[in-house]
């Protein structure tokens, strides 16, 4: 009985070694990045004990941000945080790690709603409250004050603001803040609308002006349309008709115009992105509500499209990505990897080698029985 005990034993080692070499081994030669960083051809799921920043250090400047369920997770189950937590997950530009961001925060405020990346991905603006409502972690009425995160230092920056404005990255170092609110063809005249422009690289407080012109290359956040994009030249806007449908361009002045052209093509449209360059826009598409969407370039006299990224899971959440990466080529990158003792090589070594204890064990043990019954 020794043969086929050993053979065994010999069988869940070989077992073991391969898992930990699957675990253990890189998947390719890394991919050439651009100098600056470039989105990722796909953006994955991340698991609720993904390390943060606090382990890692900072990772900006940053490709893409979003809101995610955080916490520690052993086989599946979240433990030691809350159920609802939502953290902000942060994919790096030039190396396509993946981390939460550990933001510091004052004692006694919560960071509320979702995020926006400034252009080149250094900065990152979010929301402030001093109510937690970990139930309702997007919900953000009641911020009064807003943050900017800078992801290659980990620094923070925050200024007060007023109940109902909002916030638009006007360029890599300055953001306006106003009531936006909803705009309408040829009604709504943003003009003489009293903003604020603050330069977050200075201390002093954000000074009341109009609207800058010309706005060029920026995303404003206007809720009737669910954002606006204007173009290089400050002559155009593009946007999205209804919560999913065509893309619209329309003239612009600091005031959005009539419907100039509907984009030829499928009507799956979600949010607006930005302009790619003069002739293409880059938008989310989603086919339906429980479907995975997608990062897509699309030529807007043609309606031709090209796939930028893929991205996993279903949900609905608002991404952010750099505004100054949508005209790169994307480049692959591996899949995060949680860091949790569970998820780790060594976790599955072990795993493999109390197996192959329990089975020798087993094995053994039924070998001595036979020999007992045999002399007797």
């Amino acid at each position: 009985m020794r043969s086929p005990i050993r053979t065994s034993v010999v069988l869940c080692l070989v077992v073991a070694l391969g898992l930990m070499a699957a675990c253990a081994t890189p998947g390719g030669d890394d991919p050439v990045v651009p100098p600056g960083g470039a989105l990722p051809t796909r953006l994955h799921d991340v698991d609720r004990d993904l390390h943060g920043t606090d382990e890692v250090g900072p990772i900006g400047p940053l490709a893409v941000a979003w809101t995610a369920g955080k916490g520690r997770m052993i086989g599946g189950i979240p433990l030691f945080r809350p159920l609802y937590e939502q953290g902000v997950v942060g994919v790096s530009a030039e190396t396509g790690a993946y981390a939460f961001l550990d933001i510091p925060m004052e004692v006694g405020t919560y960071r509320c709603g979702f995020v926006e990346l400034s252009p080149d991905g250094r900065r990152m603006a979010f929301w402030i409250s001093r109510v937690s409502r970990p139930w309702a972690p997007w919900a953000c009425d009641d911020a009064s004050a807003l943050g900017v995160y800078d992801t290659v230092t980990g620094e923070v920056v925050r200024r007060s603001i007023t109940l109902g404005e909002s916030v638009a990255w006007i360029d890599s170092d300055r953001l306006v803040i106003g009531q936006f609110g909803s705009l309408r063809p040829r009604t709504d005249d943003l003009r003489a609308a009293p903003f604020r422009v603050w330069d977050v690289r200075r201390p002093a407080d954000a000074h009341r002006d109009g609207l800058p012109r010309p706005l060029r290359g920026v995303r404003l956040p206007l809720r009737s349309v669910d954002g606006v994009a204007i173009d290089d030249t400050s002559t155009r806007a593009v946007r999205v008709r209804n919560d999913r449908g065509p893309l619209l361009v329309a003239s612009w002045d600091n005031r959005l115009g009539e419907e100039s052209l509907r984009v030829p093509g499928p009507e799956d449209y979600v949010a607006v992105v930005g302009w790619r360059d003069e002739g293409s826009v880059v938008a989310l598409t989603q086919t339906a509500d429980d479907a995975p969407r997608s990062l897509v370039a699309t030529e807007i006299e043609t309606g031709r499209r090209e796939v930028l990224t893929r991205i996993d899971g279903t949900s609905s959440d608002p991404i952010s990505f750099a505004g100054d990466l949508l005209s790169v080529p994307p480049v692959p990158r591996p899949a995060p990897h949680a860091s949790g003792w569970f998820h780790s090589p060594f976790a599955v070594a072990g795993l493999s080698l109390a197996m192959i204890l329990l089975v020798g064990t087993a094995l053994l043990a039924a070998a001595a029985r036979r020999r007992r019954a045999g002399a007797n």
